[in-house]
């Protein structure tokens, strides 16, 4: 009796040979089907061969073992290659169907070629390998289940682990909203408010049970300082757009009992994980009596720049004639020698004096009137160095000033203002510097500027000054300099003189190099004087 061409009886031919001759092209019919119809996604041919090969070798080999009883279980006698298989098939994404599946298009496609050769087969044969098969669908379906299952386990750790870490950081966020100083107001994609935290009730006066669900605007109401007005918020523009934006310039936060406050803020979309804008948080807090401060210092500081200008302004002109009339004392030849001294001693005070007042008014227009003004004209720094230079000489006669220059270092600037820049720098050189070495100036120029250089040797500048050596009223050491009274203001001068030429200062300062002040001015066109 006979089934298509397999044989129920004793065979006349051997599986294992029908096998072996056509297992080449069992298999390339075999990875077609399952590439076309059963992976997940295009794959290449040795990602669909897999362990098949050793499997059909496997077939043979135990088709062959004699006296092998094909009652056994199909499960008897596992080996590995079906346990490999199913690992391989899991990494590649295969469903646990699609495994199955495959193995039903193996035997399918061994009934077919058992036709095709017109071969007869023993039904012991066909059950054997039939065995075989089920054999390894358990072995591959097991292995791939098992590795779902640890998959499925490690996703659910990872997910317990993270919803814990999820709650812990809620939990750690909800604290530090309650002890925040500053108000927290946050809304949904809609601009209603979803959270206000306690110090956001004091600074709006609602509690978070009345504001849950209202629109921002209505809690958070802004008006105009100057004029009163209601102005509107941009909590919309920021949920829309998504960009962090602020509140409170020149504006005041109305308060649900009607009074205002005005406050420092913060503005800033709330993004999903994706990106995408799903609410916004206001960060906020009083800033009515900072403020009130800082226009009283504002005050204060403005009046008392303004009463410097005005005494350093008017007490000019009384100097200015306490100057002449001493230097024409100076040139009497009448006067006793003990005249003569107080006369040297008068117009010392006063240079010195109007030197100061120099400094105070400069201080001033610096401070008030938007920078030291300049007169720039086609000029030579080295020039206007060296002229300068033979003048603090003077009054140092016993220190050395050294002066080197290299390059075009000609350019539009104000002269005067150069020549004071370098005698505030070589003053401070001189006073400062070890005595008996010398102050070297060096003038360097280029196309586009001019570096000016002066160094000392001596004690360094200490740490804690440099930061603030520009500022006003600051002074490289802190020693009272009793030999020019000067009232700290020298190297801010300095630096507004650089700044206003459009160039900077900088200062270096150790034990081992010394002190060198470095002055950095671009050469400026005609059609750049002021």
């Amino acid at each position: 009796m006979r089934v298509g061409h397999v044989t129920l009886s004793a065979g006349m031919e051997e599986l294992a040979d029908i096998l072996e001759a056509h297992q080449s092209a069992l298999l390339t019919r075999w990875i077609a089907v399952v590439g076309e119809s059963l992976a997940p996604g295009p794959r290449t041919t040795a990602e669909l061969t897999d362990h098949m090969p050793q499997f059909v070798r496997h077939v043979i080999a135990a088709l062959r073992e004699p006296g092998r009883d094909p009652e056994h279980s199909p499960i008897d006698g596992q080996s590995e290659i079906g346990q490999a298989h199913g690992a391989q098939r899991f990494r590649q994404g295969f469903e646990l169907e699609a495994v199955v599946r495959e193995y039903g298009v193996l035997v399918h496609l061994v009934l077919d070629l058992i036709e095709e050769t017109d071969a007869s087969v023993s039904s012991r044969d066909v059950r054997k390998m039939v065995d075989l098969v089920t054999n390894a669908v358990a072995e591959a379906t097991a292995e791939h289940a098992r590795r779902q299952a640890a998959l499925a386990e490690q996703a659910l750790t990872k997910e317990l682990r993270f919803s814990r870490e999820i709650e812990r950081l809620n939990a750690q966020l909800a604290t530090t909203l309650l002890s925040m100083g500053d108000g927290v107001l946050a809304t949904d994609a809609e601009g209603a408010v979803t959270l206000l935290n306690p110090a956001a009730e004091r600074l709006t006066g609602w509690s978070a049970e009345a504001a849950l669900g209202k629109p921002a605007e209505a809690v958070v109401p802004l008006i105009d300082q100057v004029s009163g007005a209601p102005i509107a918020t941009p909590f919309a523009d920021v949920l829309r757009g998504g960009e962090a934006t602020s509140l409170g310039a020149s504006t005041l936060l109305s308060r649900r009992d009607g009074s205002t406050l005005a406050f420092a803020d913060s503005l800033s979309a709330i993004r999903d994980g994706a990106g995408v804008v799903v609410g916004a948080v206001l960060v906020f807090r009083d800033e009515t009596e900072a403020r009130r401060i800082e226009a009283k210092l504002h005050e204060a500081r403005t009046f008392e720049q303004h009463l410097v200008g005005i005494v350093s302004h008017d007490l000019r002109n009384p100097l200015g004639a306490i100057l002449m009339g001493a230097s024409i004392l100076l040139e009497m030849d009448e006067l006793s020698e003990r005249a003569t001294s107080i006369a040297r001693r008068i117009h010392s005070s006063a240079e010195r004096s109007a030197r100061m007042i120099r400094d105070l008014l400069d201080f001033t227009q610096a401070r008030l009137g938007g920078g030291i003004r300049l007169d720039r004209r086609p000029s030579d720094v080295c020039v206007i160095t060296s002229a300068t230079l033979d003048e603090v000489r003077t009054a140092y006669p016993e220190r050395t000033l050294e002066l080197t220059h290299e390059g075009d270092v000609e350019g539009n600037f104000d002269a005067d203002r150069l020549a004071q820049l370098v005698t505030n720098l070589a003053a401070n050189a001189l006073k400062y510097g070890r005595a008996g070495t010398p102050v070297s100036v060096h003038v360097t120029g280029s196309a586009h500027g001019v570096e000016l250089t002066l160094h000392n040797h001596g004690e360094p500048i200490p740490g804690e000054l440099l930061g603030r050596i520009f500022e006003p009223l600051q002074r490289a050491t802190s020693q009272i300099d009793r030999r020019t009274r000067s009232v700290g203001l020298g190297l801010y001068i300095v630096d507004a003189i650089a700044r206003a030429h459009g160039g900077s200062v900088s200062v270096c300062s150790t034990e081992q190099g010394g002190t060198t002040f470095t002055v950095r001015l671009p050469k400026h066109t005609a059609d750049h004087d002021e």
